[in-house]
Protein backbone atom coordinates (compact mmCIF):
# COMPACT_ATOMS: atom_id res chain seq x y z
CA UNK A 1 0.00 0.00 0.00
CA UNK A 2 2.75 2.31 1.05
CA UNK A 3 4.91 1.47 -1.93
CA UNK A 4 2.05 2.13 -4.76
CA UNK A 5 0.85 5.33 -2.97
CA UNK A 6 4.60 6.98 -2.77
CA UNK A 7 5.01 6.08 -6.83
CA UNK A 8 1.60 7.72 -7.42
CA UNK A 9 2.37 11.07 -5.35
CA UNK A 10 1.28 12.74 -8.42
CA UNK A 11 -2.54 11.11 -8.25
CA UNK A 12 -2.69 10.47 -4.53
CA UNK A 13 -1.59 13.69 -3.34
CA UNK A 14 -3.41 14.41 -0.19
CA UNK A 15 -4.76 12.26 3.02
CA UNK A 16 -8.48 12.41 1.79
CA UNK A 17 -7.19 10.46 -1.34
CA UNK A 18 -5.02 8.22 0.33
CA UNK A 19 -6.83 7.00 2.83
CA UNK A 20 -10.54 6.76 0.32
CA UNK A 21 -7.50 4.42 -1.89
CA UNK A 22 -6.99 2.09 0.80
CA UNK A 23 -10.66 2.15 1.68
CA UNK A 24 -11.53 0.46 -2.26
CA UNK A 25 -9.96 -2.43 -1.61
CA UNK A 26 -11.68 -3.46 1.26
CA UNK A 27 -14.52 -5.28 0.28
CA UNK A 28 -14.29 -8.50 1.75
CA UNK A 29 -15.48 -10.41 5.30
CA UNK A 30 -13.90 -8.92 7.91
CA UNK A 31 -12.06 -5.84 6.17
CA UNK A 32 -15.44 -5.03 4.51
CA UNK A 33 -17.20 -4.96 8.07
CA UNK A 34 -14.83 -2.72 9.68
CA UNK A 35 -14.83 -0.23 6.87
CA UNK A 36 -18.15 0.13 7.06
CA UNK A 37 -17.62 0.64 10.82
CA UNK A 38 -14.61 3.00 10.49
CA UNK A 39 -17.15 5.28 7.25
CA UNK A 40 -19.86 5.52 10.29
CA UNK A 41 -17.49 6.39 12.92
CA UNK A 42 -15.74 9.40 11.20
CA UNK A 43 -19.42 10.48 9.48
CA UNK A 44 -20.57 13.26 11.28
CA UNK A 45 -24.47 14.50 9.94
CA UNK A 46 -24.12 14.54 5.87
CA UNK A 47 -20.18 15.41 6.05
CA UNK A 48 -17.02 12.82 6.14
CA UNK A 49 -14.43 13.96 7.82
CA UNK A 50 -11.29 11.16 7.94
CA UNK A 51 -8.14 11.16 9.80
CA UNK A 52 -5.12 11.88 9.22
CA UNK A 53 -3.22 9.55 6.79
CA UNK A 54 -0.82 8.37 9.57
CA UNK A 55 -3.34 8.68 12.00
CA UNK A 56 -5.38 6.34 9.54
CA UNK A 57 -2.41 3.57 9.62
CA UNK A 58 -2.43 3.32 13.01
CA UNK A 59 -5.64 2.17 13.59
CA UNK A 60 -5.28 -0.19 10.49
CA UNK A 61 -2.06 -1.75 12.61
CA UNK A 62 -3.73 -2.06 15.63
CA UNK A 63 -6.88 -3.23 14.21
CA UNK A 64 -5.51 -6.11 11.63
CA UNK A 65 -1.98 -6.83 12.61
CA UNK A 66 -1.66 -10.37 14.76
CA UNK A 67 -1.38 -9.43 18.28
CA UNK A 68 1.23 -12.18 18.42
CA UNK A 69 3.41 -12.54 15.70
CA UNK A 70 5.98 -14.62 16.83
CA UNK A 71 3.85 -17.21 18.15
CA UNK A 72 2.01 -18.07 15.37
CA UNK A 73 5.25 -18.28 13.46
CA UNK A 74 6.13 -20.41 15.71
CA UNK A 75 2.78 -22.02 15.30
CA UNK A 76 2.89 -22.35 11.65
CA UNK A 77 6.30 -23.54 11.94
CA UNK A 78 5.95 -26.69 13.36
CA UNK A 79 2.87 -27.24 11.30
CA UNK A 80 4.91 -26.98 8.58
CA UNK A 81 5.18 -29.72 5.53
CA UNK A 82 7.06 -29.70 2.50
CA UNK A 83 4.31 -31.47 0.55
CA UNK A 84 4.32 -31.12 -3.37
CA UNK A 85 6.67 -27.46 -2.78
CA UNK A 86 10.16 -27.87 -4.43
CA UNK A 87 13.03 -27.74 -1.67
CA UNK A 88 14.04 -24.41 -2.76
CA UNK A 89 10.24 -22.97 -2.32
CA UNK A 90 10.20 -24.89 0.96
CA UNK A 91 13.73 -23.39 1.98
CA UNK A 92 12.38 -20.14 1.51
CA UNK A 93 9.61 -20.77 3.51
CA UNK A 94 11.29 -22.23 5.99
CA UNK A 95 13.63 -18.99 6.83
CA UNK A 96 11.37 -16.55 6.29
CA UNK A 97 8.89 -18.62 9.51
CA UNK A 98 12.19 -19.01 11.66
CA UNK A 99 12.60 -14.93 11.43
CA UNK A 100 9.44 -13.99 12.38
CA UNK A 101 9.53 -16.78 15.33
CA UNK A 102 12.43 -15.66 16.73
CA UNK A 103 14.46 -18.27 16.29
CA UNK A 104 17.41 -17.19 13.71
CA UNK A 105 20.08 -17.21 16.67
CA UNK A 106 18.88 -21.01 17.63
CA UNK A 107 21.92 -23.63 17.76
CA UNK A 108 22.01 -25.03 14.49
CA UNK A 109 21.78 -28.44 15.96
CA UNK A 110 17.61 -27.76 17.09
CA UNK A 111 17.43 -25.69 13.38
CA UNK A 112 18.77 -28.93 11.34
CA UNK A 113 16.19 -31.35 13.14
CA UNK A 114 13.19 -28.71 13.31
CA UNK A 115 14.37 -28.87 9.14
CA UNK A 116 14.62 -32.39 8.35
CA UNK A 117 11.29 -33.15 10.19
CA UNK A 118 9.53 -30.92 7.74
CA UNK A 119 11.03 -32.27 4.37
CA UNK A 120 9.40 -35.41 2.83
CA UNK A 121 10.49 -38.53 4.02
CA UNK A 122 12.47 -39.94 1.16
CA UNK A 123 14.47 -36.09 0.36
CA UNK A 124 15.57 -36.36 4.74
CA UNK A 125 16.35 -39.96 4.38
CA UNK A 126 18.68 -39.18 1.35
CA UNK A 127 20.50 -36.68 2.52
CA UNK A 128 21.19 -38.17 6.02
CA UNK A 129 22.46 -41.75 3.86
CA UNK A 130 24.68 -39.50 1.70
CA UNK A 131 28.22 -39.85 1.69
CA UNK A 132 28.96 -36.43 3.55
CA UNK A 133 25.80 -35.45 5.24
CA UNK A 134 25.43 -31.91 5.96
CA UNK A 135 26.37 -30.56 9.56
CA UNK A 136 25.13 -26.98 9.31
CA UNK A 137 21.38 -25.91 8.62
CA UNK A 138 23.06 -23.98 5.64
CA UNK A 139 24.61 -27.67 4.29
CA UNK A 140 21.06 -28.84 4.81
CA UNK A 141 19.49 -26.13 2.51
CA UNK A 142 22.06 -26.39 -0.71
CA UNK A 143 21.62 -30.48 -0.02
CA UNK A 144 17.87 -30.53 -0.08
CA UNK A 145 17.97 -27.78 -3.23
CA UNK A 146 20.78 -29.70 -5.06
CA UNK A 147 18.91 -33.82 -4.57
CA UNK A 148 15.67 -32.34 -5.34
CA UNK A 149 16.54 -30.79 -8.30
CA UNK A 150 18.11 -33.70 -9.04
CA UNK A 151 15.10 -36.01 -8.56
CA UNK A 152 12.81 -33.94 -10.48
CA UNK A 153 14.89 -33.38 -13.09
CA UNK A 154 15.39 -37.02 -13.74
CA UNK A 155 11.35 -37.70 -13.46
CA UNK A 156 10.93 -35.04 -16.23
CA UNK A 157 13.49 -37.44 -18.30
CA UNK A 158 11.82 -40.36 -17.69
CA UNK A 159 8.84 -38.75 -18.45
CA UNK A 160 9.71 -37.26 -21.92
CA UNK A 161 11.13 -41.36 -22.82
CA UNK A 162 7.44 -42.58 -21.80
CA UNK A 163 5.68 -40.16 -24.18
CA UNK A 164 7.75 -40.70 -26.90
CA UNK A 165 7.48 -44.54 -25.98
CA UNK A 166 11.53 -45.53 -25.26
CA UNK A 167 13.26 -46.04 -22.11
CA UNK A 168 15.78 -44.32 -20.78
CA UNK A 169 19.38 -45.93 -20.98
CA UNK A 170 21.39 -44.45 -17.99
CA UNK A 171 24.19 -46.65 -18.50
CA UNK A 172 24.59 -45.69 -22.21
CA UNK A 173 24.77 -49.14 -23.51
CA UNK A 174 24.46 -50.21 -26.46
CA UNK A 175 20.88 -51.87 -27.28
CA UNK A 176 19.63 -54.21 -29.89
CA UNK A 177 17.68 -52.74 -32.73
CA UNK A 178 15.32 -54.62 -34.55
CA UNK A 179 13.64 -53.30 -38.25
CA UNK A 180 10.69 -51.86 -38.12
CA UNK A 181 8.43 -52.08 -41.17
CA UNK A 182 6.18 -49.55 -41.88
CA UNK A 183 4.62 -50.78 -45.74
CA UNK A 184 4.73 -47.87 -47.99
CA UNK A 185 1.29 -47.14 -49.43
CA UNK A 186 0.04 -45.35 -52.45
CA UNK A 187 -1.18 -42.46 -52.95
CA UNK A 188 -5.10 -43.92 -52.71
CA UNK A 189 -7.37 -43.94 -55.02
CA UNK A 190 -11.28 -42.24 -54.07
CA UNK A 191 -12.93 -44.65 -55.94
CA UNK A 192 -11.03 -48.01 -55.16
CA UNK A 193 -13.24 -47.47 -52.06
CA UNK A 194 -14.83 -51.59 -52.73
CA UNK A 195 -10.90 -52.77 -53.47
CA UNK A 196 -9.83 -51.55 -50.52
CA UNK A 197 -12.40 -52.91 -48.04
CA UNK A 198 -12.00 -56.28 -49.74
CA UNK A 199 -8.24 -56.19 -49.46
CA UNK A 200 -8.70 -54.92 -45.60
CA UNK A 201 -11.08 -58.07 -45.03
CA UNK A 202 -8.18 -60.11 -46.41
CA UNK A 203 -5.39 -58.84 -44.60
CA UNK A 204 -7.48 -59.16 -41.63
CA UNK A 205 -8.21 -63.12 -42.10
CA UNK A 206 -4.69 -63.39 -43.12
CA UNK A 207 -3.43 -62.14 -39.85
CA UNK A 208 -6.10 -64.42 -37.67
CA UNK A 209 -4.84 -67.65 -40.15
CA UNK A 210 -0.96 -66.38 -39.18
CA UNK A 211 -2.29 -66.37 -35.15
CA UNK A 212 -3.75 -69.47 -35.49
CA UNK A 213 -0.42 -71.34 -37.50
CA UNK A 214 -3.37 -72.32 -40.40
CA UNK A 215 -2.00 -72.15 -44.33
CA UNK A 216 -3.63 -69.25 -45.94
CA UNK A 217 -5.20 -71.42 -48.73
CA UNK A 218 -7.04 -73.89 -47.76
CA UNK A 219 -7.00 -72.74 -43.56
CA UNK A 220 -6.12 -75.79 -42.50
CA UNK A 221 -2.74 -76.71 -40.09
CA UNK A 222 0.30 -78.79 -40.73
CA UNK A 223 1.77 -76.58 -43.66
CA UNK A 224 2.57 -73.16 -45.14
CA UNK A 225 0.47 -71.50 -48.70
CA UNK A 226 3.25 -72.61 -50.25
CA UNK A 227 3.25 -75.96 -49.78
CA UNK A 228 -0.63 -76.26 -49.83
CA UNK A 229 -1.74 -79.93 -51.33
CA UNK A 230 -5.24 -78.27 -52.87
CA UNK A 231 -3.03 -75.67 -54.29
CA UNK A 232 -0.84 -77.80 -55.75
CA UNK A 233 -3.64 -79.84 -56.75
CA UNK A 234 -4.94 -77.19 -58.95
CA UNK A 235 -1.82 -76.27 -60.49
CA UNK A 236 -1.35 -79.63 -61.75
CA UNK A 237 1.30 -80.19 -59.65
CA UNK A 238 1.81 -83.02 -57.45
CA UNK A 239 1.12 -82.45 -53.77
CA UNK A 240 4.10 -82.46 -51.56
CA UNK A 241 3.83 -85.54 -48.93
CA UNK A 242 2.57 -84.07 -45.40
CA UNK A 243 4.29 -85.33 -42.42
CA UNK A 244 3.08 -85.26 -38.94
CA UNK A 245 4.10 -82.05 -37.36
CA UNK A 246 7.42 -82.96 -35.44
CA UNK A 247 6.71 -83.03 -31.77
CA UNK A 248 6.92 -79.90 -29.93
CA UNK A 249 10.38 -78.36 -28.34
CA UNK A 250 10.65 -75.87 -26.23
CA UNK A 251 13.90 -72.91 -26.94
CA UNK A 252 15.11 -71.12 -24.42
CA UNK A 253 17.37 -67.82 -24.25
CA UNK A 254 19.73 -67.63 -27.52
CA UNK A 255 18.34 -70.92 -28.83
CA UNK A 256 14.61 -69.38 -29.07
CA UNK A 257 15.84 -66.03 -30.27
CA UNK A 258 18.19 -68.23 -33.78
CA UNK A 259 14.69 -70.68 -33.69
CA UNK A 260 12.43 -66.88 -34.52
CA UNK A 261 15.11 -65.88 -36.77
CA UNK A 262 14.93 -68.93 -38.69
CA UNK A 263 11.46 -69.40 -39.13
CA UNK A 264 11.03 -65.87 -39.92
CA UNK A 265 13.50 -66.17 -42.79
CA UNK A 266 11.93 -69.05 -44.35
CA UNK A 267 8.61 -67.08 -45.29
CA UNK A 268 7.53 -66.07 -48.37
CA UNK A 269 8.16 -62.06 -48.86
CA UNK A 270 4.24 -61.54 -48.89
CA UNK A 271 3.86 -63.52 -45.49
CA UNK A 272 6.95 -61.73 -44.06
CA UNK A 273 5.13 -58.74 -44.71
CA UNK A 274 2.42 -59.19 -43.21
CA UNK A 275 4.61 -60.67 -40.27
CA UNK A 276 6.17 -57.45 -39.79
CA UNK A 277 3.01 -55.81 -40.19
CA UNK A 278 1.31 -57.63 -37.17
CA UNK A 279 4.48 -57.14 -35.05
CA UNK A 280 3.92 -53.44 -35.17
CA UNK A 281 0.14 -53.72 -34.94
CA UNK A 282 0.40 -55.78 -31.42
CA UNK A 283 3.48 -53.46 -30.09
CA UNK A 284 6.00 -55.67 -30.13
Amino acid sequence: MDLYLTVNKHVYQNDDQKTAFVLSYMTKKEAAAWKEQFINQYTHGNYLALPSWIHFKMILKDTFEPKDRHGDALHKLRQMKQGNKTAEEHVTSFKLLLHEAGLVTTPEHDKIECFSEMLSDALALRILNSKNPPDTIQGWYDTAIKFDNNWRQTQNFRNRFQSKGTKPNPDNTPKKTFRSYRPSTPARDPNAMDVDTLQTDKTERRQKLMKEGKCFNCETWGHRAKDCPKKAANQGQTPKPQTPPPEKKIFKGKESFAHIKAMIAELPDEEKDLFWKTVNEEGF
